[in-house]
């Protein structure tokens, strides 16, 4: 059933598919159109015209006259030239100035009006209004607060659903719909009082929190149809917090909830890393900063090198230039779905903003400072379906109804808020003007027609307060202190105080002791690689860290690359090799594979390197082909090739460097090419450290032989373990059907270790941990010295 929480009488709701319907917020109507549909489909239809359902502000965009030669800014590009047309000392108050001009053409206030010399502050904002209206003429532009005074009256009836206040111009532009033939509505949404309501105290904000995410899972658990709201009023300052606790709770079920607002843009972690690149461009360091070479979403080329930023430029074409930079170390290309909406939502702002600044010539630092703050001032939150339970602002509850609400953060020092007063319009011409909550009795009834509000917009109330600290208050905000107190035990059934998230999704109680070697067994069917079952083998503690938990090792930062860097460079050079050329192969075949392996996975390095690891990976080939010459006859029948193997409670997923097959007998020979040590004996011991062989022998009868190609500077070789029948490898005792069985056994065994939940810190050979991530985590040289 489809979710919404806006109830419109019937009446209205057929008139909306007529007539428009204009709504004080977004919110609201897009609740009420989603109203407006349901009732369509409980009459059973199944074509209907859209709602006619709109904010002001998206109605009034419409009714706009294009043909009166003026175009709409938007917010972005209001607030840019609220910022081109300031005073150097006043850029700071670019967002107070464009409130100040909105709420003056709302209230009906001249900004040229004498009264605003009372002030410092309302004669530079009468300053900067004069220059900004002087740019709004000569770019024949209007500004979203002008739309009431431009936009188009329609004839025929007009609803208005949900409005607290009229202000005095949009009064006027109602006068001026009736004038035109018009007629206007005024309904007020569908309110009753709560059969229930109360009150209860919370130690600290992070309790209020924990407590109200548990109460709205609670209670979708108990009432899949309930229709659940949770308001903060404190919402922008906790968002992270907030976000957190929700998604915590609602781990399994993130579709469940929705936040309102967001964060800004700046905050993003994808903008973050295209912050660091472009300070860094502007200022270079050498060599560049840990934090920018570690930073996600930039693929950094090397040396880092860009085009210098000297000079005055428009602030489009530094707008083109940052653009080039990002692009050209693929910026965001790998981000995933949210980070990709925030890096779109980023280009799209930059595209926005390089058609709209007037201002002369300016640095580079001063178009990335712009960017910056025009960045921070737009609201960022990732898209999301509808949900039954709304996490809101305090003023994002009008006109919607709830089943359940719980309100937060009701505290005497809370509640009200403080009064925040425009400061660039004089508070006497503010209060002669009737300009709402700039003074604490004007907040203090806001306030109270807020709670009034809540009281009548659910079935069940639930409101919260927690001891101010730095006030010091002990109380719960009068307004609320009607309502009957009850312990957290009552609102919120089973509640956990602030329970770290594993502990609040574990399946039983914290107070039963696990004993200090065993996790949780598995019942869900494992699916991965080779390296669960080694590490299994290797230590059961370092399985379950990484395997369970997820703690995966972190790749360092190095200037050039390591072992397993280059290593892998001689894998994928072979692997080119066989793939691209035919054998024999020539001498240009061997470097053709190896120039183009080297520019791709070294194309960061210097030159030198690079040729050097040339002529390196060239000699390991020559040498190897050399050896190779010397092997019966063979045929490469596989490069690369994936696999799988199912054993009971498992399924791993594998891909095989290479397989020959023998000329003489058919049989299929697995080879796995390493540049450093290895030993063929370990594929014979009793705990199978080294399981990728044997694994890979399973996934089909036909292989015969598995062997290791070891390629390094210092040795060529090829030897393993194979059938009887092959000359490659030596035969093991008992035969190759009777190893395979073995290497079953014991590999079952180790699954079976892992599900099972066998996690003890157990290494099987000192040097186990020498290169291990996890020390810290296992403490495995205080166990090791105990006695």
């Amino acid at each position: 059933m489809p979710i919404h929480f806006a109830r419109l009488p019937p009446e209205l709701a057929d008139a909306a598919l007529r007539e428009p319907l204009i709504t004080p917020n977004e919110r609201l109507a897009r609740e009420a159109a989603a109203a407006c549909n349901q009732r369509q489909l409980d009459l059973g239809r199944r074509a209907w015209p859209r709602p006619r359902v709109a904010s002001l502000r998206r109605y009034l965009h419409t009714r706009f006259d294009a043909a009166a030669n003026a175009q709409l800014l938007s917010s972005e590009a209001e607030l840019l030239l609220w910022r081109d047309t300031a005073e150097p000392s006043s850029l700071h108050l670019a967002e107070w100035a464009a409130e100040a001009w909105a709420l003056a053409l709302a209230w009906r206030i001249d900004p040229a009006s004498s009264a605003f010399e009372a002030t410092a502050n309302g004669r530079l904002f009468q300053r900067w209004a004069a220059r900004f209206r002087a740019e709004l003429k000569a770019g024949s532009w209007i500004s979203a607060a002008e739309l009431a005074d431009a936009a188009t009256p329609e004839a025929g009836d007009l609803h208005l659903l949900g409005f607290e206040r009229i202000e005095p111009q949009t009064a006027d532009w109602l006068a001026r719909v009736e004038r035109a033939g018009g007629r206007v509505h005024q309904h007020e949404a569908a309110e009753s009082p709560a059969l229930s309501e109360c009150r209860l105290r919370l130690e600290s904000q992070a309790d209020e929190i924990s407590a109200a995410a548990q109460w709205a899972r609670q209670t979708l658990t108990e009432d899949g149809a309930a229709r659940i709201g949770v308001v903060f009023p404190y919402l922008a300052a906790a968002y992270h917090a907030i976000d957190h606790a929700f998604g915590v709770e609602f781990a399994d079920a993130a579709d469940a909830f929705d936040i309102s607002g967001g964060l800004p843009l700046t905050e993003q972690p994808v903008w973050r890393s295209a912050e660091l690149l472009l300070d860094h461009v502007l200022e270079p360091a050498n060599p560049a900063p840990e934090s920018l070479l570690r930073a996600p979403f930039l693929d950094l080329p090397s040396p880092l090198s860009f085009e210098p930023t000297r000079g005055r430029q428009p602030f489009a074409a530094w707008m083109a230039r940052f653009h080039k930079v990002l692009q050209q170390v693929r910026w965001g290309a790998a981000a995933g779905s949210v980070q990709h909406q925030a890096r779109e939502r980023v280009g799209d702002c930059m595209d926005r903003y390089s058609a709209l600044s007037q201002r002369p010539n300016i640095t580079a630092a001063e178009a990335l400072r712009t960017l910056k703050d025009l960045l921070s001032a737009q609201e960022f939150a990732p898209e999301r379906p509808p949900a039954p339970i709304q996490v809101l602002g305090y003023l994002e509850t009008t006109g919607l109804q709830f089943s359940h609400l719980w309100v937060a953060g009701l505290s005497d020092a809370n509640w009200p808020l403080s009064p925040a007063p425009n400061p660039l319009i004089p508070m006497e011409l503010q209060r002669q003007c009737g300009i709402p909550r700039i003074d604490h009795p004007s907040e203090g009834a806001f306030a109270q027609r807020r709670v009034q509000h809540w009281r009548t917009a659910c079935q069940h109330l639930t409101t919260s307060w927690f001891p101010a600290e730095a006030e010091g208050g002990e109380a719960c905000s009068a307004l609320i202190r009607p309502l009957t107190e009850v312990s957290i035990d009552v609102a919120v059934g089973n509640h956990r105080r602030r329970r770290h998230p594993w502990l609040a999704l574990a399946p039983e109680p914290a107070s039963e002791a696990a004993p200090p070697d065993q996790a949780t067994p598995l019942d869900a069917e494992i699916r991965s690689g080779t390296s669960l079952v080694r590490d299994q083998a290797e230590c059961p503690f370092r399985a379950w860290a990484v395997h369970r938990l997820g703690v995966k090792a972190e790749q360092s930062m190095e200037l050039f690359p390591d072992a397993l860097t280059r290593g892998t460079v001689v894998h994928e050079a072979f692997h080119k090799l066989y793939r691209d050329h035919e054998r024999p192969f020539s001498d240009n075949d061997v470097s053709t594979a190896v120039q183009a392996t080297v520019a791709e996975q070294l194309a960061h390095t210097p030159a030198r390197f690079r040729a050097n690891e040339q002529s390196r990976i060239e000699a390991i080939i020559h040498a190897w082909l050399e050896h190779e010459a010397k092997r019966p006859a063979f045929s490469v029948i596989g490069l690369e090739q994936d696999a799988e193997l199912t054993m009971p409670g498992a399924r791993f997923f594998l891909r095989i460097d290479r397989i020959d097959q023998d000329a003489a007998t058919g049989a299929q020979i697995v080879i796995d090419y390493k540049t450093g040590a290895v030993s063929v004996n370990r594929l014979l011991d009793e705990r199978l450290v080294e399981p990728q062989l044997p694994m890979y022998a399973l996934t089909d009868e036909r292989i015969r032989a598995v062997l290791y190609a070891r390629v390094g500077d210092e040795e060529i070789k090829l030897g393993g373990l194979g059938g009887d029948s092959l000359t490659l490898g030596r035969s093991p005792e008992g035969g190759w059907d009777s190893l395979r069985d073995r290497w079953r056994e014991q590999i079952a065994a180790l699954i079976e270790e892992f599900r099972s939940g066998k996690a003890d810190v157990a290494p099987h050979h000192p040097q186990t941990c020498r290169y291990c991530h996890l020390p810290s985590l296992c403490r495995v040289n205080a166990i090791m010295a105990a006695p």
